[in-house]
């Protein structure tokens, strides 16, 4: 014969469900906001690392007796050293380098949750010092663009 006590000593099925839920709401939450903090950490990482890019490019020809112009400047080991700690950072291989020999202009994607190619951020330097944010379809950096940032 059971005692009616032993039903009063513990959570019924539907309680424990509506904790559950409660939590797995709440992590969602806390989920999305985190990934969203990440990928700002590393847009900032990205972009310090081209400012970065930018200062070593403006010393690329007065530091550096060997250099009589930017010809070779994106196949430099220490502009490669930038673009490897870079693409590290981004992970999806999208950076780009171009140079000739009166100007240079480099570019990487920044990381984001938006899937639609031509929305996604990008981020532009160039050997004027230019340093600029836009949208992929807009901003290029190329032997077109006048190895420039537009």
């Amino acid at each position: 014969m059971k005692n009616e006590n032993n039903f009063l000593k513990g959570f019924t099925l539907i309680e424990l469900m509506v904790v559950i839920v409660i939590i797995i709401v709440l992590s969602t939450f806390v989920t999305a906001n985190v990934m969203v903090y990440l990928a700002k950490g590393k847009n900032a990482a990205i972009k310090g690392n081209m400012a970065n890019l930018a200062t070593y490019g403006g010393t690329y020809l007065t530091n550096y007796e060997e250099h009589e112009d930017y010809s070779n400047f994106c196949d430099d080991s220490k502009t490669q050293e930038f673009l490897d700690v870079i693409d590290e950072i981004n992970g999806d291989g999208t950076g780009q380098c171009y140079s000739n020999e009166d100007n240079w202009c480099a570019k990487f994607d920044l990381i984001t949750t938006i899937t639609a190619d031509k929305e996604k951020p990008v981020f532009c330097v160039d050997s004027m010092g230019v340093k600029k944010e836009g949208k992929k379809g807009t901003l290029s950096c190329s032997p077109t663009s006048g190895y420039r940032c537009p």
